[in-house]
């Protein structure tokens, strides 16, 4: 599902969530890694997961997390 999003999207999210085997990261931590200011991580980090909730992508979430 993260590879429907872009790369700042998916960078944010992995970044923010822990998603790449590295700890979660405070936004500010986060914006350090990805060359943001704290407040274009969090609204990536919103656009991301809204889209992410999108009824299409949500599907091949819940297909993925069946299916494991």
């Amino acid at each position: 599902a993260l590879s429907t999003l872009s790369e700042n999207e998916g960078g944010v999210l992995r970044h923010s969530y822990g998603l790449g085997g590295e700890g979660e990261a405070t936004p500010k931590r986060v914006g350090r890694r990805l060359s943001l200011n704290v407040k274009q991580v969090l609204e990536t980090r919103g656009l991301a997961l809204r889209k992410l909730r999108h009824p299409i992508r949500s599907d091949r979430l819940r297909q993925f997390i069946e299916h494991r």
